[in-house]
């Protein structure tokens, strides 16, 4: 391990340790049984060199071979409309497709340390402007009931309204943002009440789309692309990818079905192998 990687993960540490004393926005809520009681029917990943384990418990870790953040969770609604594809977990179970026990803050500092950017918010008023920031890919990776290792582009799990087509666009590192409780002292981080990767947009999300996308009940755009979901409390792995040598002033387009990215985690997660 090179000195500079050697403070990376120091600084890393330092702030995911932060993080922990840091005041939750849902606190006092118990985590939801299918983010933690469910252990992915992927091998743990092994920490290595190249494989950084940023939690004691597992669930999250940084390739910096390859540089990915990878993440634990596990399906928590196949049908309906959406607002988020990922959440942390008991938040916004009922609007979203994965919930996963780690905290928004700690993938926002993991991506920062695969060399991802962070951009702006989408801002709403005076007038509205987009979310901005590195284009992150999201694979998501399971394991069907023949011991099969699936992986899809995470757009291949949503569709658009009651429509066939799923989502076309790439999502961007908006980065939330903080806010200081006055009567506490404590450092609350938006994202983790629940927008960790929105389909709807959000002031708070963490990974937003760079598109018009309301948030009203009666206006969604997005839909669970139900046949394409694996199984409710399925365990999944998701991989978070920055995409280099985008230009900012261009709406990204989803990644095509034969990707390297997408090959190379499919390649990745059959070499991995499952537990059963």
């Amino acid at each position: 391990m090179t000195s500079a990687t050697k403070i990376m993960y120091v600084l890393l540490l330092m702030v995911l340790t932060a993080n922990a004393n840091a005041e939750d926005p849902v606190k006092g809520k118990e985590r939801a049984d299918s983010a933690v009681a469910n252990k992915s029917l992927l091998k743990p990943l092994t920490a290595s060199k190249s494989v950084l384990a940023l939690k004691k418990e597992g669930g999250l870790w940084i390739d910096l071979e390859r540089k990915w953040v990878i993440v634990d969770g596990s399906v928590c609604l196949r049908e309906g409309p959406l607002e988020m594809f990922i959440c942390p977990a008991q938040t916004k179970e009922h609007e979203s497709v994965i919930t996963t026990p780690i905290d928004a803050e700690s993938v926002h500092t993991s991506l920062l340390a695969i060399g991802a950017k962070t951009g702006s918010p989408v801002q709403f008023q005076p007038e509205y402007k987009r979310a901005t920031g590195s284009v992150i890919d999201i694979v998501v990776v399971w394991v069907s009931e023949n011991e099969k290792v699936n992986a899809s582009l995470a757009q291949d799990w949503i569709k658009k309204g009651n429509t066939r087509k799923t989502m076309q666009y790439g999502w961007v590192f908006g980065g939330s943002g903080y806010w200081k409780n006055p009567n506490t002292n404590k450092t609350i981080y938006y994202g983790n009440d629940g927008s960790l990767v929105c389909l709807s947009n959000f002031p708070t999300a963490t990974i937003d789309l760079p598109v018009e996308s309301s948030n009203s009940n009666a206006a969604r755009l997005y839909y669970a692309n139900t046949s394409k979901i694996a199984p409710l409390k399925a365990p999944v792995r998701i991989i978070f990818a920055n995409r280099p040598d985008v230009d900012p002033a261009k709406i990204p387009k989803v990644l095509g079905e034969g990707s390297a990215l997408l090959e190379s985690v499919r390649k990745w997660a059959t070499e991995i192998g499952t537990t059963g």
